[in-house]
């Protein structure tokens, strides 16, 4: 649980810092507020997903296999997107999922 604490400070302190230095000037309010958006819609949904989950037969066991295929899902997609900008740019990736 600590390792969760952790992270989330971790997250939460950095990324007003990353947005603020990869948007557009002109576009960091909306951007964070996008953010900060998306943080609390997952948090608010996440634990209901968690329990519709959990209440069904899938027990313990389901509830991590399925979250375990959403987080497989979600790095697939963000690995594609990568993969899109490289071709986008003659095949030249820097590694960065958000860079410009």
């Amino acid at each position: 649980m600590f390792g969760l604490w952790v992270g989330f400070a971790t997250v939460t302190a950095s990324a007003p810092a990353l947005i603020s230095e990869l948007v557009p000037k002109d576009t960091v309010g909306t951007s964070m507020g996008f953010f900060d958006t998306i943080m609390d819609v997952g948090q608010t949904i996440g634990p209901v997903i968690s329990g519709l989950i959990l209440a069904t037969s899938l027990q313990y066991t389901g509830l991590f296999f399925s979250l375990t295929f959403i987080l497989l899902l979600s790095c697939t997609v963000f690995l594609l997107f990568d993969m899109g900008k490289a071709n986008l740019n003659n095949g030249k990736s820097n590694g960065s999922f958000c860079s410009n």
